[in-house]
């Protein structure tokens, strides 16, 4: 079994809620970057451009509230809504371990490389 096979699965699940085809693969992307963390970049699309990804919370923007329950319900969690108009939905554990690892830099090969960065 591929090493992100779950992540991806519930990935996609959400993609096709979202109206978005399925991806293949993780994309790269920043740790500890609610916007740009591959879990953000992932479930982006056309009909759901605003996304954020919080430590314990998938984040949808305004007027995404039927997507985010659908995503929640599809994904056994619940959703909430926050004070500024996004709808919140707690990722299952398989992502939120994987949200988790990756902002502690468990998963190189999905770092992107950022040349403002400092070592």
């Amino acid at each position: 079994m591929e090493q992100f096979d779950e992540v991806l699965k519930l990935v996609n699940q959400a993609r096709a809620i979202l109206g978005c085809a399925p991806i293949p693969a993780l994309p790269q992307g920043y740790t500890c970057s609610a916007f740009y963390c591959p879990i953000a970049r992932a479930l982006k699309c056309e009909s759901s451009p605003r996304v954020g990804v919080h430590e314990d919370m998938i984040l949808f923007g305004p007027g995404e509230y039927d997507h985010a329950k659908q995503v929640a319900e599809a994904w056994g969690t619940s959703f909430t809504e926050k004070e500024t108009a996004h709808v919140g939905v707690p990722p299952p554990p398989a992502l939120a371990d994987f949200i988790h690892r990756f902002d502690n830099r468990e998963f190189p090969q999905l770092i992107a490389y950022d040349p403002f960065e400092k070592d």
